[in-house]
């Protein structure tokens, strides 16, 4: 089943609206999984595909403020240390690390990351392996 998010200050109809969507799916053979599934209230903002989603200002409907959670940030830190240093030692393709860091790049860019995302590509350097050089005995002993 895809991720979806129910927001309303009513929780009398965020209920009720929850069995209609379990009835709904229960006849297309689905059903809500009972610990992902959590109605609150929303000024304690929910988890959402790696974002947190909090209510911000006093207008109706509230805006949403999507940010990134800190666990997600910090395993994303790792992975970006990791590929520096796959890169630099030729483990992992120029092609393959572009992929990565657009990928990721692509889930940020569903958030409120644009200081975030300047700040973290600004910092990154990442060093091309080094040329393989064969030494010129090995060239000599080669045969042609």
């Amino acid at each position: 089943m895809d991720d979806f998010a129910l927001f309303s200050d009513d929780r009398s109809f965020l209920a009720e609206t929850r069995g209609e969507i379990e009835n709904y799916l229960a006849t297309l053979r689905l059903k809500i999984h009972p610990i992902k599934s959590q109605l609150s209230a929303t000024r304690y903002g929910a988890n959402f595909l790696g974002f947190r989603l909090l209510s911000h200002g006093e207008s109706f409907p509230k805006d949403i403020q999507v940010r990134v959670r800190n666990r997600n940030l910090q395993r994303a830190r790792q992975r970006l240390r990791q590929l520096q240093q796959d890169y630099a030692t030729g483990q992992i393709s120029l092609k393959d690390l572009i992929q990565r860091l657009q990928s990721w790049e692509a889930h940020l860019l569903n958030g409120d990351t644009q200081r975030l995302r300047r700040e973290i590509f600004e910092q990154l350097t990442f060093h091309p392996p080094p040329l393989l050089v064969e030494e010129p005995e090995d060239i000599l002993d080669a045969e042609f």
